[in-house]
């Protein structure tokens, strides 16, 4: 797995910041997690070709790590929550 800048195109998510849902567009199948900032998973799902929704509402105001990675890539994203 590797974990290179030039996969940042593989995915979008938006709106970021978000409040109670984010969606996600991959090219590739993969698995996301939300991870507060000490590491702790919070949400884990699989993430299908296309276009993607997570419900986020249980997340409280603040910052997370969104970490998507598939069998060939990983990626990790800044996502805040109002």
């Amino acid at each position: 797995v590797t974990s290179l800048e030039n996969h940042q195109n593989q995915i979008k998510f938006y709106p970021n910041p978000a409040a109670n849902k984010i969606f996600i567009e991959s090219i590739d199948n993969g698995v996301v997690q939300i991870m507060d900032l000490s590491g702790k998973t919070l949400l884990e799902k699989k993430i299908v070709y296309g276009s993607n929704l997570l419900n986020i509402e249980f997340l409280a105001s603040g910052i997370y790590l969104l970490y998507y990675h598939t069998e060939k890539y990983q990626i990790n994203f800044k996502l805040q929550i109002e």
